[in-house]
C-alpha cells in the first residue's frame, strides 16, 4: 500500500529532469492537445472532416466533462506538486487545484467520443488512446500532476463520455 501510495505521488521537476531542449518544446506544445484550446481546435478538425452534426453529440458532452472536472478541482482543492512554478504555453498562471487533470480528462473524454462516433477498429482505437495517453503523461513529465490526477481525469473522461454517448443515443438515436 505504502508503494502504491508513493508511485501516485510520485512527480517530476520538468527543468531538471529533461535536459534536451528540443524534448522540453515538444512535450510543452504537446500537452496543448489536452486544454480547452486544443480540444476546441479537435472539434472543429472533427466538424470540418465528418461535418457540423458530430458536435451536438460532442459539445455537450464535453462541456458536461469540463464543468464536471472543474467542480472537482473546486471542492476539494487538491494541490499540485510543488515543481509547478511556471506558466503554460499561453503565459497563464495555473490556478485551479490538480484532482483531476483537466488536459487529461479532455483528451480522453474526446478519445472516448471518437471511438464510439465513428466506430474505430481496435488500431485506430489504439492509436486514439495512445495519443490521449501521451497527454497524460506530458502532465506528469511537466510536474503539473500527480499519477493520480491523470488517472482520475483519464477515468472522468471515459466515464462521462460513455454516460453522455448513451443519453444522446437515447435521445437522439441518429446522431450516432
Amino acid at each position: 500500500m505504502k508503494l502504491i501510495n508513493s508511485l501516485l505521488k510520485t512527480s517530476f521537476d520538468f527543468e531538471n529532469d529533461i535536459k534536451d531542449s528540443r524534448i522540453k518544446k515538444f512535450i510543452f506544445i504537446f500537452t496543448e492537445l489536452g486544454s480547452s484550446f486544443g480540444a476546441g481546435i479537435i472539434l472543429i478538425i472533427i466538424a470540418v472532416i465528418s461535418g457540423y452534426q458530430a458536435l451536438f453529440a460532442f459539445v455537450p458532452i464535453y462541456l458536461t466533462q469540463l464543468i464536471i472536472a472543474e467542480g472537482i478541482k473546486f471542492l476539494f482543492k487538491i494541490p499540485r506538486p510543488k515543481t509547478t512554478f511556471k506558466n503554460n504555453l499561453w503565459g497563464m498562471k495555473l490556478s485551479s487545484g490538480a484532482f483531476p487533470s483537466g488536459h487529461t480528462s479532455n483528451i480522453f473524454t474526446l478519445a472516448t467520443l471518437m471511438t464510439i462516433y465513428y466506430k474505430y477498429n481496435i488500431v485506430e482505437t489504439m492509436f486514439v488512446f495512445g495519443i490521449a495517453g501521451l497527454v497524460a503523461i506530458t502532465r506528469i513529465f511537466l510536474g503539473k500532476h500527480y499519477l493520480a490526477d491523470v488517472i482520475g481525469g483519464a477515468f472522468l473522461g471515459i466515464l462521462v463520455a460513455i454516460i453522455g454517448s448513451y443519453a444522446i443515443i437515447r435521445i437522439f438515436p441518429f446522431f450516432i
